[in-house]
């Protein structure tokens, strides 16, 4: 992350097990460089240039040497895996872990975006616009650790913060909606004391371009 910034720090299933190399992922992240321009995000995702390389997602978005867009994860010991973004291709690494993606954090935030994926995090905040929110994401489907990683972020929110859920109006993220006020399932009930209320918005990522390409294509373009 960039030095003297003033932002804090803060599945789909495996096939077959694979080992963790944190070392590995770390080594990989060093060789990255922060985002400046993607076409993909620019072009088909239509999330503005201006939006990519705001201090709030300074360091949080990444280039690596093919050019993918890059999402690190991080959990309570910091980077241990990154989702890869580009046309028709999405990864993530061998001996990665996925956790949270975490945007910028302020001390005075008094919101949580939380979303499936980065895209969808970044696309929430094209239509949404709130300069006093975060934004993290899971990338799909959960695995037994990043319930508790959640929790976490929603107990470093202030008091009367507010939880949104970005998700998609597939099974799956109603599902996961429908459980977000279930303190067994995610932890994210109000007896946390940080959380005023969870708002349920069902974006679907597919509509959410659709809908940028209506309202906010020529903002969304890249310049040249």
């Amino acid at each position: 992350m960039p030095k003297g910034s003033h932002y804090a720090s803060a599945y789909l299933p495996d096939l077959a097990p694979v080992s963790r190399d944190r070392a590995a992922v770390l080594r990989a992240i060093a060789g990255m460089t922060p985002l400046r321009q993607h076409s993909y995000l620019e072009v088909d995702r239509c999330l503005p240039r201006a939006l990519l390389t705001a201090p709030r997602f300074a360091g949080r978005i990444l280039v690596d040497h093919r050019g993918n867009a890059v999402f690190p994860h991080a959990d309570r010991d910091g980077p241990c895996g990154f989702e890869v973004k580009n046309r028709g291709f999405t990864g993530f690494p061998r001996g990665g872990e996925k956790a949270l993606w975490f945007s910028g954090a302020r001390r005075t935030d008094t919101a949580l975006v939380l979303a499936e994926s980065a895209i969808d995090a970044l696309s929430h905040a094209v239509l949404f616009p709130n300069q006093d929110a975060r934004y993290a994401s899971f990338a799909g489907g959960m695995n037994p650790t990043q319930p508790g990683l959640i929790a976490a972020a929603v107990a470093r929110l202030n008091p009367h913060s507010t939880v949104y859920l970005a998700l998609d109006n597939d099974p799956g993220g109603i599902a996961f909606a429908c459980a977000g006020a279930d303190a067994e399932a995610v932890t994210l009930s109000a007896a946390s004391g940080v959380v005023e209320a969870i708002h349920r918005a069902a974006l679907i990522a597919r509509l959410l371009g659709e809908a940028m390409h209506r309202e906010t294509l020529p903002a969304a373009r890249p310049t040249p």
